[in-house]
């Protein structure tokens, strides 16, 4: 296989750890054709894989992936040449002895999606081992001028803290991947019985960390918050005066962080858990200013600069008539309440208006 194909089928790789959560011999496991489509009640289509869990030894496992079947397809296309090289080998043995107990080893590899060349062992093609699986993504990461040194399990980890933002709703580039993760696990689970529970429980340690992460931020003394919610935060603050030491807030943020209900608009974070929050979302990017269930951090700063902005433009615009105009005006008048609660002064907010 020339070195420009093995990059290709790699980059599929690549697509597939990063969009699956699968472990390395996992994804070395599948076949032709493990991808396959259902509909729920709605008609929502939802996107699985099959292939075989080593480390669990639970047979068969059924992953909730995006919509990555062109990567399957490119993948099961550059491993038509060594299946054919592989099922000629079979043929051969069969034909000189059908009893060759060979045949029933490399009957095991002919379907496999990822098949590779040994040039140690005479060409012979079987089945890319994790280490070789490792060696290519490394090669790879090399070939796209990446300093880095992948480990085994890195993919898995990152799919699961990008599973445990999209659950928060504050990974915008990449909810259409992962936008099922919004819903609960225990939904998830329910959907196949023989998916990769531990994955979920990653993702749910993942989930806890950054929410424990941001209020153990919010804690700080001196940690600059806006929004509704941000006065209750503060005073809670006030009264222990314990989360001044750094040990005491990482300890509470702990202890309250699976009782406190966090979503991220785009815009803020939103603490209601009750639903039915529309904050951050199409012309209503502003609202979230007025909510009490909101808080704003220093994050979020630069949206509302560019919200800000965006509106002091549309100020001179002479054809929204007098209730886009009137919007306007409430959406500057929100923009600046927010900004002078992160610490905006005049002069800030006269720089941003140019």
């Amino acid at each position: 296989m020339r070195k420009a194909d093995q990059h290709l089928q790699t980059a599929c790789m690549c697509i597939i750890l990063i969009t699956s959560g699968v472990r390395v011999s996992e994804l070395c496991s599948l076949e032709n054709h493990c991808t396959f489509k259902t509909l729920d009640e709605e008609g929502e289509p939802f996107h699985w894989m099959r292939g075989t869990p080593y480390k669990t030894g639970a047979g068969t496992c059924e992953w909730l992936v995006a919509e990555t079947h062109r990567a399957f397809a490119v993948a099961e296309r550059f491993v038509h040449p060594l299946q054919a090289q592989l099922e000629q080998r079979i043929f051969d043995l069969r034909t000189d002895n059908p009893k060759n107990p060979e045949i029933t080893q490399l009957k095991g590899h002919a379907n496999r999606l990822f098949l590779a060349v040994t040039r140690q062992q005479e060409n012979w093609v079987g089945t890319l081992s994790k280490a070789s699986a490792i060696i290519r993504l490394n090669e790879f990461a090399a070939q796209c001028g990446l300093d880095w040194c992948f480990a085994p399990h890195q993919f898995r980890r990152i799919f699961a803290v990008y599973a445990a933002h999209n659950a928060f709703g504050d990974l915008r580039y990449l909810r259409d991947h992962f936008k099922h993760w919004s819903l609960a696990m225990t939904t998830l689970y329910a959907m196949s019985r023989q998916q990769d529970t531990e994955l979920y429980d990653n993702v749910g340690l993942a989930a806890l960390g950054i929410k424990t992460d941001l209020l153990e931020h919010w804690l700080e003394p001196d940690a600059v918050l806006t929004g509704g919610a941000a006065d209750p935060i503060r005073a809670f603050r006030t009264k222990n005066e314990a989360l001044t030491v750094k040990e005491d807030r990482a300890e509470m943020a702990k202890t309250i962080s699976p009782l406190v209900h966090l979503r991220a608009t785009g815009v803020a974070w939103c603490t209601a858990d009750t639903g039915g929050c529309n904050g951050g979302q199409g012309v209503e990017k502003t609202s979230c200013a007025d909510c009490s269930n909101a808080v704003i951090d220093e994050s979020r700063k630069t949206v509302w600069q560019g919200i800000y902005a965006q509106q002091i433009e549309m100020r001179d615009l002479t054809d929204i008539g007098p209730g886009g105009a009137e919007r306007v005006e409430r959406d500057i008048k929100r923009c600046e309440t927010v900004l002078t609660g992160l610490g905006a002064t005049k002069e800030d907010l006269a720089y941003v208006a140019t």
